[in-house]
């Protein structure tokens, strides 16, 4: 197979950290299939923040999470950004965002994806508390200014407003897409070398959501 064709056919050649074999991954198969299984899993925020809601997305968790929002957001008036501060600067993205073309556009009962990112941990101890329901949870209330955070309910924002989904790596439901990346399913491995490079694929493929800066 020759260069052309294999971009033609959106394969792509990995070699992660020197822990992969080299390997033929279709990746556009892979993101379609992340997005069809995290879309399963919208629920209201308020149900999310719900202590019941860990039947649906436990504390020990990892993987890629959205933020979708039906706020007008003309409406909001948003403090200045602070300098220094890690939180997303929510003000200058909409002001110099708005109306761009590759803007994501996805959206789901008049709800709009305006954020995605990866979460959860590395290796899971007797202690661990940080998966990805925490990550999730520091977009909600998180006001330390380290974290790059949305911050959802400090800045304006009427919870009832936002909606999230997931795509949680131990849920055994998505074991058959994780071997598409390694037939051993690793879940450390596939976390640590592929986590990020999935997150910014699924922009590439759908489009960029409003509040992701880079």
């Amino acid at each position: 197979m020759n260069i052309k064709t294999a971009i033609k056919k959106n394969y792509i050649f990995l070699i992660m950290h020197n822990t992969y074999d080299t390997q033929m991954i279709d990746f556009k198969e892979v993101i379609e299939k992340i997005d069809e299984a995290q879309k399963s899993t919208i629920m209201p925020l308020t149900e999310f923040r719900k202590k019941k809601s860990t039947s649906k997305l436990p504390t020990k968790s990892r993987g890629l999470y959205w933020l979708w929002c039906k706020t007008d957001f003309q409406s909001i008036s948003f403090e200045p950004s602070k300098n220094g501060s890690a939180h997303v600067p929510l003000d200058v993205l909409i002001n110099t965002r708005t109306g761009l073309e590759h803007i994501c556009k996805e959206e789901h009962e008049g709800f709009v994806m305006v954020y995605n990112g990866m979460g959860g941990f590395k290796t899971w101890g007797k202690k661990s508390t940080y998966g990805l329901r925490a990550r999730i949870n520091q977009e909600c209330i998180s006001n330390n200014v380290k974290t790059g955070t949305l911050n959802i309910e400090a800045r304006g924002f009427n919870r009832e407003d936002w909606m999230v989904s997931f795509f949680n790596f131990e849920d055994k439901k998505n074991d058959s897409i994780l071997r598409l990346l390694d037939p051993d399913l690793n879940k450390d491995k596939i976390y640590e070398d592929l986590a990020n490079t999935l997150e910014v694929l699924w922009r590439l493929h759908y489009g960029v959501p409003i509040f992701c800066r880079y």
